[in-house]
């Protein structure tokens, strides 16, 4: 390959990896630098990836909750269930860009208000 610069955004890994992965880079001329993400107007950090290990399967995650929290799930489900509006589906390597359209539209929704002139862009990075 003839580069001379790469650019990584959001990288989500262990110290552990991020120093074999920068490890095949020459010391001299490789610079690390984290960038503030801190959104001034109300302090969220974007830099933020927060995730969840969940178990293998629904019956599984299911059991780790409480009662109380189960319960409050199943009734909700059955709304969900009861409802037109809106359904659960699983995605599928033949639904995935529709599922992923859909997604980003509910996300579109949520925040166009606030990132209008940025929208656009937003969501085209982000696979559509």
């Amino acid at each position: 390959m003839n580069w001379a610069r790469l650019h990584l955004d959001n990288v989500r890994v262990s110290e552990r990896q991020w120093r074999l992965l920068t490890a095949c880079f020459p010391k001299a001329s490789f610079h690390s630098t984290k960038v503030d993400k801190v959104i001034k107007v109300d302090g969220i950090d974007n830099s933020l990836c927060p995730y969840a290990t969940l178990p293998n399967d629904w019956n599984a995650y299911l059991d780790a909750l409480s009662t109380n929290t189960r319960q409050k799930i199943r009734r909700l489900l059955k709304q969900v269930d009861a409802s037109s509006e809106y359904r659960i589906t699983v995605a599928t390597s033949e639904t995935f860009d529709r599922d992923l359209k859909t997604l980003l539209g509910f996300w579109d929704t949520k925040w166009r208000a606030r990132k209008a002139d940025r929208m656009d862009g937003l969501i085209r990075s982000n696979g559509t």
